[in-house]
């Protein structure tokens, strides 16, 4: 009696493929080893100026998984109207924290800004005039 051909390539891949496998014809899933959140910027200020010294704290900031490597030369840029600032790179801490002060621009202008840190999330904030 043969095999139905169909049969037949279902039994060769399970062959092939059973290293990979727990058990052939059994429910196989395969889940994250971590759920990283988004690196995210922090400021303590509610507006800033143009020129101003400023300290940005950042948290996640790790290569992977929150356990995993924190991350190098993160940099931090600003946009305003069409126009991008780098305002520099710092290494995170262990934890995946990081800390950047620094200064403005003097070339902001009133209005909506964008702070960003490699893959971090949008951090909005006001510039105003210098007061």
């Amino acid at each position: 009696m043969s095999m139905p051909r169909t049969a037949a390539v279902g039994l060769l891949a399970c062959v092939a493929l059973s290293p990979l496998l727990v058990a052939c014809g059994e429910e196989v899933t395969a889940t994250a080893s971590c759920s990283k959140a988004p690196p995210m910027l922090d400021i303590a200020a509610t507006s800033v100026s143009p020129g101003e010294r400023v300290r940005v704290t950042g948290m996640y900031f790790t290569e992977g998984c929150p356990d995993s490597e924190p991350a190098t030369d993160v940099v931090l840029m600003l946009r305003q109207r069409g126009e991008a600032y780098t305002l520099g790179a710092v290494d995170a801490e262990a934890d995946g924290a990081a800390v950047w002060t620094v200064r403005l621009p003097s070339a902001l202008v009133e209005g909506r800004a964008i702070l960003r840190a490699d893959l971090s999330q949008e951090l909005r904030v006001r510039v105003t005039a210098p007061g």
